[in-house]
């Protein structure tokens, strides 16, 4: 494994797709800030595996993608992933704001879409 490219990987990660400081980043992995730079400048070799395993649930990104660079993930997966881990750390109170406002913005973003029972009863009507 090439480390050095391990921790080019994970930088561009928490960087560009998470908009994480490298503080950020360390806090949520549980890490020292220290160990989070020794990570993506591969001066000391990081064996934790739970720490690339935390990646892996914060990014979205498999091991064999962080390790190995292969690119096997569709992006909607990705989100999807880093959504599930979002929703498994939040509270009920924090779950139940955000589905508000999903719920909203579907209604919103998809307005044609919703179908009311008036508008069901109406086609119904009209249909006869």
């Amino acid at each position: 494994m090439n480390y050095q490219e391990i921790g080019e990987r994970i930088r561009k990660i928490r960087k560009e797709e998470l908009n994480k400081s490298r503080e950020e980043f360390a806090e949520e992995l549980s890490i020292s800030t220290n160990t989070a730079s020794r990570l993506e400048n591969a001066n000391n070799v990081v064996r934790n595996v739970e720490v690339f395993l935390k990646i892996s649930e914060i990014s979205g990104y498999t091991m064999e993608e962080l390790l190995l660079g292969q690119n096997i993930t569709t992006e909607k997966e990705k989100i999807r992933k880093r959504i599930n881990y979002l929703l498994n750390v939040l509270t009920e109170d924090d779950l139940e704001y955000i589905f508000t406002i999903i719920n909203d913005f579907i209604k919103y973003k998809h307005k044609e879409d919703v179908v009311t029972l008036k508008d069901i009863k109406d086609k119904i009507k009209h249909n006869k």
